[in-house]
């Protein structure tokens, strides 16, 4: 017989070091979780599209951040852009890079926050927040 690897306390005073233990059968211990389980049977059927939904956002992401690595002439227009408080350009700026889904810009004298979201009427799962600082 297994026994779950947990002792579980039966008795113990706040005012005394000892407590007395006793282990509970794995089997038995398995079955009490599964009945007291608020929570309904597992379908990762949104769990997976969320996942990929998700893989989308990273790859926009990554777009992003390929085009502001590669290319310095784009990376210093864009950080001045955004340093004259051009919010219009500054998204013009991103979406030059092939982004192709929804996005919100802020930024700041120090950095840089975007956040992708592919959210749509069908499914509403994922956002990415992508800061960077300059």
């Amino acid at each position: 017989m297994y026994f779950y690897p947990v002792n579980i306390p039966i008795y113990s005073c706040p005012f005394s070091p000892v407590t007395s233990f006793y282990r509970i059968p794995l089997s038995n211990m398995s079955t009490q979780i599964r009945k007291q389980s608020p929570f309904p049977p597992v379908n990762i059927g949104k769990f997976e599209t969320s996942a990929r939904q998700f893989q989308k956002l990273m790859e926009q992401a990554s777009r992003f951040v390929n085009k502001v690595v590669e290319d310095h002439q784009y990376a210093y227009e864009l950080m001045n852009t955004a340093q004259l408080s051009n919010q219009q350009r500054v998204e013009e700026l991103i979406r030059s890079t092939g982004i192709n889904i929804h996005f919100h810009v802020h930024f700041t004298p120090t950095s840089i926050q975007i956040t992708f979201d592919n959210s749509n009427n069908q499914f509403n799962c994922c956002q990415l927040i992508m800061e960077l600082r300059w």
